[in-house]
């Protein structure tokens, strides 16, 4: 009935465009059951789907944790939460309440200044209450400390809601609640509307409207929001509105999605993600992302601020790091690089300078291979480059969309091109069959498939390269061309799929004729409680992340903050990026007219959008005398 979304622009160009403005479509229309829901966009800019809702909401870039926290402030002051819902402490409570979520609302955290465990959940042997290192709260019930077995079915616990600060077993400690309630009161409404440029009645008024829906309302966000430097403090503020309604698992509310039949492993099939003899990976990533950790115990330790930053809690990589990290040989020089679809010059910023003094030091990069269809910026400057396929000429899992509630698997296959010598929808009734060799000819020449290539390479290293060859899957099971490694994927979907989607088995010839595996419609919903989703988190939300709080920035030295929090925009020293001297700000958003840099060879879309600009406010624009076409 109400979706605030910060920074996202889902008419035009989130992902997927096409069922995420449906569903939003559908959503706005008059004649719809209930009457229509209400949209609100938080967006500098006015986008499409600003022009398409009831409410626009113009932020100051980087401001939406200011607005979220302000818009949290209110709702803890008119005790506008779910306070049932919130008190559950684990998942035999939730389940005991008919939910299927729970929080650490309740959990305690110690406050305790210079305390050893000062950042940590309290346990309950620090609590005297137990031995173990569970989480502790203060029972709903009775006011006495107790234990939480955050995962236990069986042994429910009700916390208190309790915001102010307390002593136990003689630490000073507060609920995750409690802190978050602390950044949220950190500022007056007066403060918050400041640092956003939202005013205050706003505020006000969108706090209300969110929590007079019951759960059928959500906050969400995408790249606008959280692609600042104080992105994840801006996601963990929008979050904690869900999480005060218990919106999650709920039709109308919060949804991860319908999800999909995994690829890599299925019982009964051969695991796709495992090689049998790989050596282990020692030392950190080059990009210091994905667990790498700066800490005083590694070899590497060079004291704060470190050379250059780390990202332990980059969970998909930090593409930007990579060649500034080997043009500084940092944490450790490289000796060859590979790429695939990458485009560095192009598409990092200021990164042109850094990548062509870096690729053409041949001390720094003694050896760089390009896998590419075209020599672009990247390719250019290779020692070699191995002409890949275009995605005509690829089999691939791109994975399904949150915005889907029904479970699907979708594939990507090559339409052209030949298996076997035998070319792709050729006359005749030319069909895939997936117990053939199909040895794959591509369409172009002197091109493969970019399994291909990586097979390829491995054989060419050595003979015994792990993972590839006769017995690569096991015995008789070998890696000689890329579909021996597809067809594992495909039965692993087949085998995971189970009768659930026709009623009887599913073969991989199925799954490669409806180019994917998906479920049946109508199953979106519980069909046991039909206000709830069939496709649920079921797990805990959290107010307070542990792990990030005990995290050390490696520039600075401090900690990480565990909780939802307004960090100005800053740099890697934690200064404030403060350019008095420019009072515009220059934002990015993304246009559907084109798809990032791969539709520049489209001629129709050139024809309307043949360049990046700027825009400008009319009304700017005047007062500095500037016009349209001006650099």
């Amino acid at each position: 009935e109400y979706m605030l979304v910060f920074g996202g622009n889902p008419v035009e160009a989130n992902f997927p465009m096409l069922g995420l403005a449906r569903g939003i479509a559908d959503m706005r229309d008059p004649s719809r059951t209930g009457g229509p829901g209400q949209l609100v966009i938080v967006d500098p800019r006015f986008s499409n789907s600003a022009a398409k809702a009831d409410r626009w909401v113009p932020i100051r870039p980087g401001g939406d944790a200011a607005l979220a926290l302000g818009m949290g402030r209110v709702v803890l002051e008119g005790a506008r939460y779910n306070a049932a819902f919130l008190r559950n402490a684990n998942k035999a409570a939730a389940t005991a309440g008919g939910e299927t979520t729970y929080t650490d609302a309740t959990w305690l955290v110690v406050t305790e200044p210079g305390h050893a465990s000062e950042g940590k959940f309290i346990t309950a042997s620090e609590a005297g209450v137990g031995t173990s290192a569970n989480p502790v709260v203060i029972r709903d019930s009775d006011g006495t400390n107790a234990e939480v077995d955050p995962g236990s079915t069986t042994a429910a616990v009700v916390g208190r809601l309790e915001l102010a600060e307390v002593t136990v077993n003689g630490i000073r400690c507060r609920t995750a609640l409690g802190v978050y309630r602390q950044s949220a009161y950190e500022k007056s409404l007066h403060e918050w509307a400041a640092l956003s440029g939202v005013d205050e009645a706003t505020i006000t008024q969108l706090a209300t409207d969110f929590t007079s829906h019951g759960r059928k309302a959500s906050a969400w966000s995408y790249r606008g929001a959280v692609q600042h430097t104080n992105g994840t403090y801006t996601q963990f503020a929008i979050m904690a509105l869900n999480w005060m309604i218990g919106n999650v698992d709920y039709a109308g509310g919060l949804t991860i999605g319908g999800g999909g039949w995994s690829e890599a492993s299925a019982t009964g099939g051969v695991d796709t993600a495992a090689v049998t003899g790989a050596p282990a990976r020692v030392g950190p990533r080059i990009d210091r992302a994905k667990g790498s950790d700066y800490t005083p115990s590694k070899s590497y330790f060079e004291g704060y601020p470190s050379p250059r930053p780390w990202f332990t809690f980059a969970s998909h990589g930090n593409f930007q790091e990579l060649i500034p990290s080997i043009e500084d040989a940092y944490p450790y020089p490289v000796k060859a690089l590979i790429t695939y679809w990458n485009a560095w010059p192009y598409s990092v910023p200021g990164g042109k300078a850094t990548w062509e003094r870096t690729v053409s030091d041949e001390v720094k990069l003694p050896l760089f291979v390009a896998i590419s269809p075209v020599m672009g910026e990247v390719a250019a400057w290779a020692d070699y480059v191995l002409p890949d396929t275009t995605y005509l000429e690829k089999w691939s899992f791109p994975g399904g969309n949150a915005a889907y509630l029904t479970k699907a698997t979708p594939i990507q296959q090559p339409v052209v091109g030949a298996y076997d010598g035998v070319a792709i929808g050729g006359t005749g009734t030319w069909a895939f069959d997936p117990s053939a060799t199909n040895e794959y000819a591509p369409f172009l020449p002197d091109t493969k498939m970019h399994g291909d290539i990586l097979i390829g390479l491995a054989k060419a290293i050595s003979t015994s390269f792990p993972g590839v060859g006769a017995n690569a899957f096991g015995a008789g099971l070998p890696l000689d061309r890329a579909w021996d490694f597809y067809k594992h994927q495909f039965n692993n979907v087949t085998l995971n799929a189970g009768t659930s989607i026709t009623g009887g088995a599913i073969t991989v010839q199925d799954v490669i004729g409806r180019g994917g595996a998906f479920a049946l419609p109508g199953t979106a919903y519980d069909t046991a409680a039909p206000t709830r989703l069939a496709a649920k988190w079921g797990g805990v939300l959290h107010f307070y992340l542990q792990t990030l709080a005990l995290g050390i920035n490696s520039i600075t030295g401090q900690r990480f903050k565990g909780v939802a929090n307004y960090t100005p925009v800053s740099h890697a020293n934690g200064v404030p990026v403060a350019d008095t001297a420019y009072p515009l700000h220059l934002v990015t958003y993304k246009s559907v007219l084109h798809g990032q840099a791969r539709t520049t060879v489209n001629p129709w879309l050139m024809a309307m959008s043949p360049e990046n600009f700027v825009d400008i406010s009319a009304s700017d624009a005047r007062s500095l005398g500037v016009e349209t076409g001006d650099p």
